[in-house]
Formats: structure tokens, sequence, C-alpha cells
């Protein structure tokens, strides 16, 4: 038999071994849901790095009940122009930040029970103009809502420019359902990513629980719902969703 067929059986067949060992975790992980799963995570480890899949940030060990939320869109979401405030400041990312933070405030926004606007990045616009772009992100408790944001351009004269689509959340309903393991979403990762390329590796470099909104934002939809979603981010800048729920 030649050897590219005898490498090939291996590698399917170390597939399947990997497979059965992610039954068995997420088995674990599921019976334990309540106790200490700091074992499952060393586990999951091993399995990963195994199939050339490295995690160089914390995983999440905390294994709360989340809820499914409701969001209402801003009737006034799009872009905006504004014109020269006359502020004259000298523009570095802190001063863009500053006033950028000063916009937002007055602007009033809808702001539900529990939610917030965080800045979430700062940096140069490649348009030429000199300014900075600074993204605020929503969130609804210490979770951020994916795709809701507002982008405010700034330059030393104050903001420019504004793109909106901001939603706000709360609870649908009242019951809370729990969530899967840090360690069972990058489990879950691997089998997706094994399974479209036997030969890939990753670095992950941030594993975060997040709002994941049901349908993108047109324009046009006044409400949506947001699903607890595991957000895996790799050193490649790749992002893949993971649903919290079973």
């Amino acid at each position: 038999m030649e050897w590219s067929k005898i490498k090939n059986i291996l590698i399917i067949a170390l597939i399947l071994t990997d497979i059965l060992l992610i039954s068995l975790l997420i088995f674990s992980d599921r019976e334990n849901r309540h106790g200490d799963n700091s074992i499952s995570v060393e586990d999951a480890l091993v399995v990963l790095s195994k199939n050339d899949i490295t995690v160089s940030s914390k995983i999440p060990e905390t294994d709360p009940e989340m809820p499914v939320l409701t969001l209402t869109y801003d009737q006034d979401n799009g872009s905006f122009f504004y014109t020269s405030s006359e502020t004259a400041l000298t523009l570095t990312e802190n001063t863009a930040l500053d006033l950028a933070n000063s916009f937002i405030s007055g602007l009033n926004l809808p702001q539900g029970e529990n939610n917030s606007l965080q800045a979430v990045n700062v940096y140069p616009s490649e348009d030429g103009s000199g300014r900075y772009i600074v993204t605020f992100g929503s969130y609804y408790e210490d979770y951020k809502l994916e795709d809701s944001y507002i982008l405010c351009y700034v330059s030393s004269d104050g903001v420019t420019e504004m793109l909106k689509n901001h939603a706000t959340a709360e609870i649908s309903g009242n019951s809370k359902q729990e969530i899967i393991p840090a360690a069972s979403a990058l489990l879950k990762y691997m089998n997706q990513l094994k399974s479209a390329d036997p030969n890939s590796a990753k670095e992950i470099i941030d594993v975060s629980l997040v709002y994941m909104i049901d349908s993108p934002y047109d324009g046009n939809i006044t409400s949506d719902t947001a699903f607890p979603t595991w957000k895996i981010t790799a050193s490649d800048n790749s992002i893949t969703y993971i649903s919290a729920y079973n």
C-alpha cells in the first residue's frame, strides 16, 4: 500500500478518535455543570493541542444561565455628518476618545436597564483625512451585543461623521437556560475546523461570551432576538461563533 494512502487512513483514524473524546468530554461537562469543570478544561486543552490548536487566552470556567434577549433598534439609525465645532484640539487617540465620549453623552440615546455603550476601539482612519475612528459597542450587563455599534469619525474639530447601528436589549420572558461550558465550545470549534481541513492549525487568542443577533440588521426591522454565543477569535483574525445553548 502506498504511503500516501496509509497516511490518509491514519489521519481519518485520529479524527475519529478525537471525535469520540469530544463526545465523552461534552457528556462529562453536562453531568458536572454545577461542579468544578477545571479537569474538563485541561482535558480539552490536551485534545486541542494534539490537533494543532493552541489556546493563548484564558478559558472562562463560569457556567451561567443566560436568557434570550429582545432587541429594539433606534428609529434614527443610519449615517450622519456634522460641521466643524471649531474645537481645534491636538488630535491623539486620547483626545479623539474624549471627544467621542462627550459627543455620545450628548446624544441622549435610549438605554434600557442593564444596557451600556463602551468604547472598544480607537484607530486612525485610512481615508487620508487624519481623523480617528472610535468604535462603541453595545452591552447587556457584561455581554457584548454583536453587530450593535456606533462609529464616530473624529477630527481635531470634534466628531464629523457618525454611523449608528444601535439597539437596546431586555430579557425575553422570564426564563433562563443553561449554557455549554467554554471547553465544550472549543471542542465543537475543533470539530468544525478539522471537518473542513484535517491539516489546519490555529492559535486561539480570545474566548468570550457574547449575544449574537438573530438576523443581520438591514435598516428596516425595528426589533430582533439575540442568543448567548461563544465567540472564538484566532490569531489570523478569523472569528467563529458557537451557539452557547445545547
